[in-house]
């Protein structure tokens, strides 16, 4: 039996090689393996990109926002680079950074931390 982290690795093979269709493909069999693997949906929004698909904004956009609600600044954060990085505006999404985990936010707890 295949493991999912051999199917990431064969994946990221595929990507590295340029064969961003096949890779597309492994990585969404990886999202439809495990949905909450945010991961694997940046590698798809990275596939989309790299084929030239005007989706793939969206799906950058959408990761972000799962992943900072779901308590994961650092890949939100590269996803709202990633946005700006290619002309689309993400400053709603940079806002809520700032607001969820800025020095000032009432979200983070005494040590630095996000309250739940």
């Amino acid at each position: 039996m295949v493991s999912l982290g051999d199917v990431k690795r064969s994946a990221a093979t595929l990507y590295a090689q340029g064969q961003h269709l096949a890779a597309l493909r492994l990585y969404d069999a990886i999202v439809a393996a495990a949905p909450l693997d945010y991961d694997a949906r940046i590698r798809v929004a990275d596939c989309g990109l790299a084929l030239g698909d005007a989706n793939a904004a969206k799906v950058y956009r959408a990761v972000g926002w799962y992943c900072l609600k779901s308590g994961h600044p650092l890949p939100a954060l590269v996803c709202a680079r990633v946005l700006e990085a290619h002309g689309a505006d993400a400053s709603d999404l940079t806002a809520a950074l700032v607001v969820s985990y800025g020095s000032e936010s009432e979200l983070l707890g005494k040590l630095a931390t996000r309250i739940a």
